[in-house]
């Protein structure tokens, strides 16, 4: 006589992977609706409140600080209510995804990770559609304020110096052109041939400490602002490994990731204060 064998073990089965997929519809809703307060609070805070540039070029401090909120506040509220109702990880990656995308930061390399042996197609249709809302979202806030407040009156930047900064630029070479700069070619072709040095010596010499980015955006304006905190940040990193190993290294990143995090609450709180009191200018610097 045939054992009977039990239905559960004939009916199909979801691989973990499948089962902790974070393409549901709560995630795609969640990130789509955050993805388009991100298009609409980021040229909002900082045109109108002027605080802390909380995304801009290619920061993303805003989705950091969402993040934040909907994991150590909401999503932890709705676990003690109901288990089943908190965000599994998986659809909070997908949500941070969108919200990277909707800052507009380029995550290629994280989404590849993330995306590895999972279907990538749903991520990639999560992305556009963040990208969609954002931009529909920010241009509905930059029109809507320019009309009531007037752009010039908003941010000179945007709208008056950076608006006209390439016409200037071009301007005067279509007037009155000069003859090609021999030198400037000359000193841009020492410029290349260092950079192939520095990247020849760090492939073939495991101890050189530079890497070549280091001198290609050393000319930057923006590493004016920020080479001595990545100074300090490359010698801690330096010290911890060479007298604590990989076993410090590994305990203390949680402290210093709490510092990046810590900063970019700070911001996004007065912000939010700025935004019910009426204040202004309550702003950190370059994030």
């Amino acid at each position: 006589m045939p054992i009977p064998i039990p239905e559960h073990y004939l009916a199909p089965q979801s691989s973990p992977r499948e089962s902790s997929s974070g393409f549901t519809i709560r995630a795609f809703i969640i990130g789509t609706a955050l993805a388009f307060f991100i298009g609409v609070a980021a040229p909002y805070g900082n045109m109108i409140i002027r605080g802390s540039y909380m995304a801009l070029n290619i920061s993303t401090p805003i989705a950091f600080f969402i993040f934040f909120v909907l994991v150590g506040g909401i999503n932890v509220a709705l676990r003690l209510m109901r288990v089943n109702w908190a965000l599994k990880p998986a659809e909070l990656v997908l949500i941070y995804i969108m919200m990277i995308i909707a800052a507009t930061v380029p995550t290629k390399g994280f989404t590849d990770e993330v995306g590895a042996g999972q279907r990538k197609r749903p991520l990639f249709w999560a992305m556009m559609l963040a990208v969609v809302v954002s931009l529909v979202g920010s241009t509905w806030i930059i029109l809507a304020m320019c009309y009531k407040y007037g752009g010039i009156n908003l941010d000179q930047w945007f709208f008056v110096g950076g608006a006209s900064r390439p016409f200037d630029f071009v301007v005067p070479y279509l007037t009155t052109p000069v003859e090609a700069n021999l030198s400037g070619w000359l000193w841009t072709g020492v410029g290349g041939g260092i950079m192939n040095i520095l990247i020849v010596i760090r492939q073939k010499l495991l101890w050189w400490p530079f890497h070549p980015l280091g001198f290609l955006i050393s000319t930057t304006w923006m590493a004016q602002f920020v080479w001595f905190n990545v100074f300090l940040a490359w010698l801690v990193k330096l010290l911890v490994l060479r007298y604590g190993g990989a076993r410090l290294y590994q305990a203390s990143q949680p402290f210093f990731l709490g510092l990046i995090l810590g900063h970019f609450t700070v911001a996004g709180v007065w912000l939010i204060v700025d935004h019910f009191t009426g204040m202004m200018d309550n702003q950190l610097m370059w994030l």
